[in-house]
């Protein structure tokens, strides 16, 4: 099988990834989600006229020439508070004092700020003009009863969950998050709580990656490790896709005497959509589909061993299509450019992702590779905050070139 780019690989996967089905939680615990129909406005936003400040509501037109040398005196005839319920009315010559979010008496149409008045006793001096409609939150302003306020697939974030409750909703409908089933493979590898034989590693992949999956919404994963044994590896690969969506695997993909995971899932039926990738790190990724007769189709992803080229290809790859089962409709890697600081070097060929950490001055958007780009070095990793994208016809980047990154937002 020929090995793909790395935009060939994103484009098949999101290609054969489908949004999962639909469920209604309380809008309280939707943080994370996508919206899997547009949200629409339940009421008037405002919904009701109201003051921006603390002042005094007044008619315009009674103060149109006040100044600091001659104010405008007018009469206060009484108090809105936020919350009141009453709506009082001004006269000419008179004002009412208003609070942030009190309703606007009738008759007024400005509010001016209490820091342009001098009260003196029952009466108020206003040392500036005001124009119609200052300081006034119109009702509606925002958002009129039935109308549109956010698409299908946007992402609910702590505003969003702000704005359900301004509306007053109880519920909201979102697409459920998948189920993860994590396999490492590897005789080598043992949990962190077990202690090593010599020539025995402890797994990080899995902790890494599950972690990553709880920053996007994803909490239902399964962990399982499987020695280098065919027989044991095939019970393990099918009790692990038995309540998953996305089965991912970790080592075993390559082309060594114990790589065994892409040919045990083909035999189990998982059709592949290609293996290997022109990238580095990563090279040997396996990407598979099983069609399922009660729902969207289940994801094989078989991730290399190393610690960076696992988390690095989960988070390019993995991510949107998680995203797209979550329903996000945007969900392609966005890049920014920068300009580099150092130069790189690399053979043509293959797309190299590059760890570095992005830093503006002077409004100079700086790339600065770091050292340690290894395939088993998590250290310069947990150091970068973004990727430089090292095209693969490329050879050099020269110091000050244009270079597309991509910010690390776990």
């Amino acid at each position: 099988m020929n090995v793909i780019s790395f935009d060939q690989a994103q484009s098949l996967i999101l290609e054969h990834s489908e949004p999962l089905p639909i469920i209604t939680l309380p809008f309280t615990e939707s943080t994370g989600y996508f919206l899997s129909k547009p949200l629409v406005a339940t009421c008037d936003s405002p919904l009701f006229d109201q003051s921006a400040v603390d002042g005094y509501a007044v008619r315009s037109e009674d103060i149109q020439t006040a100044s600091a040398d001659s104010p405008a005196t007018l009469r206060l005839v009484g108090e809105v508070a936020a919350g009141s319920q009453k709506v009082p009315t001004i006269q000419e010559g008179t004002t009412i004092r208003v609070l942030t979010g009190g309703q606007i008496p009738r008759g007024a149409d400005a509010v001016v700020m209490k820091e342009y008045c001098v009260v003196e006793q029952d009466f108020i001096n206003i040392t500036v003009p005001a124009r119609p409609e200052d300081n006034i939150r119109f009702r509606g302003e925002e958002f009129r009863k039935g109308a549109g306020v956010l698409e299908t697939g946007t992402w609910i974030t702590p505003p969003v969950v702000g704005m359900m409750a301004g509306f007053g909703m109880k519920s909201v409908s979102v697409r459920r998050p998948p189920r993860i089933a994590l396999v490492v493979t590897g005789n080598e590898v043992l949990p962190p709580d077990q202690k090593l034989k010599k020539g025995q590693i402890h797994d990080s992949n899995s902790y890494s990656i599950k972690a990553a999956l709880q920053r996007i919404g994803i909490t239902e994963v399964h962990v399982s490790y499987s020695p280098d044994d065919e027989a044991r590896m095939k019970d393990v690969l099918k009790d692990a896709e038995r309540n998953a969506d996305v089965v991912m695997t970790i080592g075993g993909v390559s082309v060594g005497e114990y790589d065994l995971v892409k040919e045990l899932l083909n035999q189990s039926g998982v059709e592949t959509v290609f293996w290997r990738v022109a990238v580095k790190p990563g090279m040997p990724l396996f990407f598979g589909i099983k069609k399922s007769r009660k729902g969207p189709r289940k994801l094989y992803f078989g991730l290399p061993g190393n610690p960076v080229s696992a988390l690095l290809l989960y988070q390019l790859l993995v991510v949107p299509a998680l995203k797209k089962m979550m329903g996000n409709q945007k969900c392609r890697t966005l890049t920014l450019d920068a300009t580099l600081r150092g130069k790189l070097k690399k053979k043509p060929g293959r797309l190299e992702w590059v760890r570095a950490n992005l830093l503006i001055e002077e409004s100079t958007r700086y790339a600065i590779p770091l050292s340690g780009q290894g395939s088993h070095m998590l250290g310069g990793f947990a150091q970068s905050n973004c990727l430089i994208r090292f095209p693969e016809k490329e050879s050099l980047l020269s110091e000050g070139s244009t270079v597309d990154v991509v910010l690390l937002n776990w």
